[in-house]
């Protein structure tokens, strides 16, 4: 016997971004992508908000912007539509490195939240195809940066900074180098879980007290 499913489903908060265009949400990842491969090998930081992704590089006058919703990069005159490179055959770090050519990008020891930039990118991977997750760029009085991740704009949010610190929207703390011997695929389904966007999602930290 099989049963009707309707579109809501109760269990769960995160709804799939099956209504949205499929273009559309892969240039979503695929920003995230290329921004973390160009992040990898040149010191500088990356700053997230709805719209765009923001590369500021250390040796650039400008920060280098990549539309969320249409996956074109800007710097200057240059403008490289992402997700026409990527329907070509050339995947996220072959085209970061096309771009850090045609800048001249000095390659340098990246700054350390690339690890992070890590992390939130295979957050988005994993989750913004499937929950719609959201990642802003906060910061705060000290200097430290902070990112918020939400699975809407309504949504109740969770944060990371960049000392690696992670809270929940339950007002829970936990280091990320807890985690730090975790691949990193496994790291960011703790973390979503962590922060426990679905309901029955199951989190780390109460499984670990039960035992």
């Amino acid at each position: 016997m099989r049963f009707a499913l309707s579109l809501y489903n109760p269990v769960k908060e995160c709804s799939s971004r099956t209504f949205r265009e499929e273009n559309e949400v892969s240039a979503h990842i695929l920003a995230y992508q290329v921004a973390y491969h160009l992040i990898r090998n040149h010191a500088g930081t990356i700053s997230m908000n709805h719209n765009t992704l923001d590369v500021i590089f250390d040796s650039l006058e400008e920060p280098l912007t990549i539309n969320l919703r249409s996956g074109y990069l800007n710097y200057k005159s240059l403008n490289v539509p992402l997700l026409q490179y990527y329907a070509s055959g050339k995947r996220a770090p072959e085209i970061a490195a096309e771009i850090h050519d045609y800048l001249a990008l000095p390659v340098v020891n990246p700054t350390i939240d690339y690890e992070i930039y890590g992390l939130l990118t295979k957050l988005v991977e994993i989750y913004h195809a499937r929950c719609g997750l959201q990642i802003i760029t906060l910061e705060n009085s000290e200097g430290k940066i902070i990112w918020e991740l939400r699975l809407s704009e309504q949504g109740l949010p969770g944060w990371i900074s960049s000392d690696g610190i992670a809270k929940n929207r339950f007002g829970e703390v936990l280091e990320l180098q807890d985690w730090k011997h975790l691949r990193l695929e496994k790291l960011a389904a703790y973390v979503f879980g962590f922060n426990r966007y679905c309901s029955h999602y199951p989190s780390p930290l109460k499984e670990s007290s039960l035992n």
